[in-house]
């Protein structure tokens, strides 16, 4: 899309981080834009770079955004780790299926029995058998 942009053009976006995912990104992408003569507003924040107001916002802006997703990250990390220290839930749902059911699967799996054959005797829509017995599940 940036290179189909002429001078004289004005850039629409609807949020800064629909542009760039860092502030580094963003100033260069900007820099460039006001380099060919474009202009870039950004709806969310009524932001005009044809304006030395719009620019600084556009600047102040940038910097917050990129804080705010240091901040979520760094609480992500903090979250696994606590988890991980304390055994708790790591995401992902239970399991569909008991060890004791994936053990006669293997058996009956072993005997010969087809996906579908061990998904009947074992109550279980067969995507589920499926990778139960190949141990992705």
């Amino acid at each position: 899309m940036l290179e189909e942009l002429e001078p004289g053009d004005t850039l629409v976006i609807c949020k800064l981080d629909r542009l760039a995912r860092s502030l580094q990104e963003l100033l260069v992408i900007a820099a460039d834009l006001e380099q060919c003569g474009i202009q870039l507003q950004v709806l969310d924040h009524a932001i005009d770079t044809a304006t030395p107001t719009g620019r600084l916002l556009f600047q102040l802006l940038g910097a917050v955004g990129e804080f705010e997703r240091s901040l979520a990250i760094e609480r992500t990390k903090a979250s696994v780790e606590h988890r991980r220290a304390t055994g708790g839930n790591l995401g992902g749902g239970p399991r569909a299926y008991t060890d004791q059911q994936q053990a006669l699967g293997r058996r009956l799996q072993q005997e010969g029995q087809s996906i579908t054959a061990i998904a009947k005797v074992l109550g279980l829509p067969r995507a589920t058998t499926s990778r139960m017995l190949q141990g992705a599940a």
